[in-house]
């Protein structure tokens, strides 16, 4: 598994803060005002949609090297986005892995 990141921490950015066309995609969010998002590559994105990595667990091997990442969401069978939250949980770190 390869993962691409440029090692950057990104702000999170909160619904208010979003354009209507955005907002529109979380409609199931009640308080979208107060939820944080984070934007990659143009997308906008609900952390909270996102799995947790396995840390200290076993694991399939595949998933093994993700231990390092917070969570990851697939974009398909063979690729997906991971995220590291910062230490004061207001910037995540994005990166691509594929398979």
């Amino acid at each position: 598994m390869k993962i691409i990141t440029n090692n950057q921490f990104r702000s999170l950015v909160y619904g208010y803060e979003l354009t209507d066309k955005q907002r529109a995609d979380f409609d199931y969010i009640d308080d979208i005002d107060a939820h944080e998002f984070f934007i990659y590559r143009g997308n906008v994105y609900d952390p909270a949609e996102f799995m947790r990595c396995p840390q200290g667990e076993p694991a399939r091997q595949e998933l093994n090297e993700l231990a390092d990442w917070d969570g990851y969401q697939s974009d398909s069978y063979f690729s997906g986005i991971v995220i590291k939250y910062s230490d004061d949980m207001e910037q995540v770190k994005i990166g691509l892995y594929l398979s």
